[in-house]
């Protein structure tokens, strides 16, 4: 056969990759036209998770953050989804304890879940940090612990090698250590690292979004309990670096504990209540306006691919109830979230992350 198909030598019948991980692709490809299609973010690299762990029901959360004994059913639950299709989510495992509040970071092999309250004792606050193997389902296994014990630990954010932990509420109402970041080496065991600090000062429950070289984190509390002192400031670190964050730009609005956030490499997409807003990661400046929710909510887990952003569980004013909501957007575009499905338990700060987020890209 004289002729080249595009695909090699064998066969004309050749189907493309079309970004579609689990997709069906027909062909034999060259080098470069395989590099074509990874620049073109269409090469199929692997089915993209995302997982939610922990969490509480809270039928009193608009007091719950000044009083943990309005939060009942610390769940140890942890369900995934497959990020590329819809529907509702599958049950993965157990973590080692119940729990809220934790920090999570992933890699492309494993999910991290550090610290949090624990409901045995109830109330109690851990600094130890668990992880599983994203790719199959089971039980979550001991990892090390994080720096200094907290809960209302904000989002985490992770390169495909190292994870950071950021902020949190001490025990017994303490203030030390909450504008503390830590890290770990994700494909290691443990216990995690001083990293730096806030540079905008104590804070808990921020949203986080990263690319592959920047971790932010937004909004969230400036003091412990109380819903005083919430900010809009977003601030960022280089991740394969150590050292205090550095002022990205603000939110539209300033907002306490439980903003959600999910990135691609290139943009980072934050909600809360009935926002959603995003930022260019690579640059600095202020929110610009991303879209609705399907339902406005916050205290709600945050996970990605590099195309799809999807938000999970949270608590809903106009419901009155923790929810078990999974929406969606695609990151690159703006507009409205629309329906995923659900998680198999309605709840509100579930700890998220994927195995294909902006930090991995």
């Amino acid at each position: 056969m004289s002729e080249r198909y595009q695909g090699g030598y064998i066969t004309a019948s050749v189907i493309n990759p079309n970004g579609q991980m689990d997709a069906v692709a027909t062909g034999v490809w060259s080098l470069m036209e395989q590099f074509y299609f990874h620049k073109s973010e269409l090469w199929p690299n692997r089915s993209s998770k995302a997982i939610f762990g922990g969490g509480a029901h809270a039928p009193a959360v608009a007091k719950y953050h000044e009083d943990v004994s309005a939060v009942s059913n610390y769940y140890d639950i942890m369900d995934f989804v497959t990020m590329i299709t819809t529907g509702n989510a599958i049950d993965f495992g157990n973590l080692v304890v119940g729990k809220f509040g934790t920090g999570c970071v992933g890699s492309d092999t494993r999910a991290c879940f550090a610290g949090g309250y624990i409901g045995t004792p109830a109330g109690d606050i851990t600094n130890v940090i668990e992880y599983v193997a994203i790719d199959t389902t089971g039980n979550a296994t001991d990892f090390g612990d994080t720096s200094v014990t907290r809960n209302y630990m904000t989002g985490g954010v992770a390169s495909s090698t190292r994870g950071c932990y950021c902020a949190g509420e001490e025990p017994s109402g303490g203030t030390s250590g909450r504008d503390v970041i830590d890290y770990i080496t994700i494909a290691s065991t443990g216990n995690a690292t001083d990293f730096g600090n806030l540079g905008s000062g104590t804070t808990d429950g921020m949203g986080a979004a990263c690319s592959t070289t920047r971790g932010m984190w937004a909004g969230g509390h400036d003091n412990a309990g109380g819903g005083a002192g919430a900010n809009n400031t977003i601030s960022y670190i280089t991740i394969a670096s150590t050292g205090n964050t550095t002022d990205f730009g603000d939110l539209s609005a300033t907002h306490g504990s439980g903003i959600s956030g999910c990135s691609s490499n290139l943009r980072g997409i934050f909600m809360h209540d009935d926002l959603m807003e995003y930022v260019t990661i690579a640059s600095t400046g202020n929110v610009t306006d991303f879209g609705d929710p399907s339902v406005n909510r916050y205290l709600s887990g945050g996970a990605s691919n590099n195309t799809r952003g999807i938000f999970g569980g949270g608590w809903s004013a106009s419901l009155e109830q923790s929810t078990n909501i999974l929406d969606y957007v695609t990151i690159a575009s703006t507009g409205n979230a629309a329906d995923f499905g659900d998680l198999t338990q309605g709840r509100v700060y579930a700890s998220a992350t994927g195995n294909n987020h902006g930090g991995l890209q």
